[in-house]
């Protein structure tokens, strides 16, 4: 199931979603040559278009693709950025044609036997595949008594849908044609207001779920968060970590280097 289809959600997912992307950049940068661009580049589950914003600035022309078309009417635009509906498992585009193929915050979504077979279909030979994560770990960094309201209250009204959330490992890119596996971890820490926390939770799918199955309105589920949330705060914002994971690999096709 899509949980990122209607309208609403679309909208919420704009309003809430924090841009940790530049961080992303810069350590994909800080491996590829001074000055290097990417000639073209595909954003798997584009989104609204935050990770298509990051990889316009590492390509010269990029196609950011998703299933929903809702998420699409609501992405970033820039001139050398288009969009085009499609699904991970079914790429909508001819053999051999990106530099660079992407994935943020969705690999777990994906039927990933279908999805790396295609993303090796439409990579040029020696193509570079990179996918990243970027995930709400649960701690506040003024108060510890969060951890245990996130664990014990938020995520069991809010439990996370079905999802295949086990690591991405070296053996299945290779296994796949890929070579050359690289992971590193990284952290961000993101400051909050109640409300812009409350929206946040409001644009993952926990909450999408729920609201658009109609178990609970958005206005039921938004009132909750915030009467929930408020205690914790002494300041007007606080701090909260993220961790965070990026993947690169090569396609295993043989052909000049890609950067």
């Amino acid at each position: 199931m899509n949980h990122f289809t209607s309208s609403a959600a679309a909208k919420r997912y704009v309003l809430g979603r924090p841009y940790f992307h530049p961080w992303v950049r810069d350590a994909i940068r800080s491996r590829l040559p001074m000055g290097f661009r990417f000639e073209r580049g595909l954003d798997v589950a584009c989104g609204t278009g935050l990770s298509t914003r990051m990889l316009a600035d590492l390509a010269d022309q990029v196609v950011g693709v998703d299933l929903s078309e809702a998420m699409i009417s609501e992405a970033f635009r820039a001139p050398n950025i288009t969009y085009k509906v499609g699904s991970a498992e079914n790429l909508p585009f001819a053999d051999s044609s990106f530099d660079v193929l992407t994935v943020a915050l969705a690999l777990h979504w994906f039927d990933r036997l279908r999805f790396l077979a295609e993303a090796r279909r439409v990579l040029k030979p020696a193509g570079k595949l990179i996918l990243y994560n970027h995930w709400f770990a649960g701690e506040m960094a003024s108060n510890p008594r969060f951890s245990e309201w996130h664990t014990h209250e938020y995520l069991v009204r809010y439990a996370p849908p079905k999802r295949d959330s086990s690591p991405f490992q070296a053996n299945e890119a290779t296994q796949a044609g890929f070579k050359e596996f690289f992971g590193e971890s990284f952290q961000t820490y993101w400051p909050f207001s109640p409300t812009e926390l409350a929206c946040y939770f409001m644009s993952q799918s926990n909450v999408i779920a729920i609201v658009e199955s109609g178990r609970e309105s958005e206005d039921e589920a938004y009132g909750w968060l915030v009467a929930q949330l408020i205690p914790f705060w002494a300041l007007e914002r606080e701090t909260f970590r993220f961790g965070g994971s990026i993947i690169t690999a090569r396609n295993g096709n043989a052909g000049k280097s890609s950067g």
